[in-house]
């Protein structure tokens, strides 16, 4: 992928995790949607906490490595993830 398309790619994947901690009864109302997302990222809630940028840089990173070639995109985003958590 290209620089643009791995930052939009990583942007969906954390907005898509984020979506998904929320409780299925904040969907159908945007402000009650908005609240909780921004709960979750005051508490440190989010289960992807860092920014985008970030997980771009150290996926190339992780990907530069022989033996983590074969890990599809989700692992390793976990693997990063955990990593940067650490």
């Amino acid at each position: 992928m290209d620089a643009p398309r791995r930052v939009a790619w990583t942007q969906g994947f954390l907005a898509g995790r984020a979506v998904g901690q929320l409780p299925d009864s904040a969907t159908g109302d945007t402000l009650l949607f908005a609240r909780e997302l921004t709960r979750l990222r005051r508490e440190n809630g989010l289960v992807f906490p860092f920014a985008p940028s970030l997980y771009v840089s150290r996926l190339g990173d992780y990907y530069y490595w022989e033996n983590h070639r074969p890990h599809p995109l989700w692992r390793a985003m976990l693997d990063v993830n955990m990593e940067l958590k650490r």
